[in-house]
């Protein structure tokens, strides 16, 4: 596997990060920086930040994408609340 790691448009606070050991964890890899080799090996992890407007603005996309199954789903969900709340009413009016 050949991985490639390049940021050229990073800005503070929104750039990659890769952690660097000088220790050769994973046997048969090498390490290159700048195109040159090194000993080491890095490990990151892919994260992302979102927040409630990119959330909203998703779920609006792909409720366009298929209204039939959305108006299903959604009444399903109801459908099964209105019945948990009716048993959990006579439940409560049982005892």
């Amino acid at each position: 596997y050949y991985f490639y790691l390049e940021s050229p448009n990073s800005t503070s606070g929104n750039a990659i990060t890769a952690w660097y050991s000088s220790d050769d964890v994973y046997d048969g890899g090498s390490l290159y920086r700048n195109h040159e080799e090194i000993t080491g090996d890095i490990q990151f992890a892919v994260l992302s930040q979102i927040n409630i407007y990119d959330i909203a603005n998703h779920f609006y996309t792909r409720l366009l994408q298929d209204v039939p199954f959305f108006i299903f789903y959604f009444s399903f969900i109801s459908i099964l609340i209105i019945l948990l709340i009716k048993v959990q009413f006579h439940d409560n009016k049982s005892s």
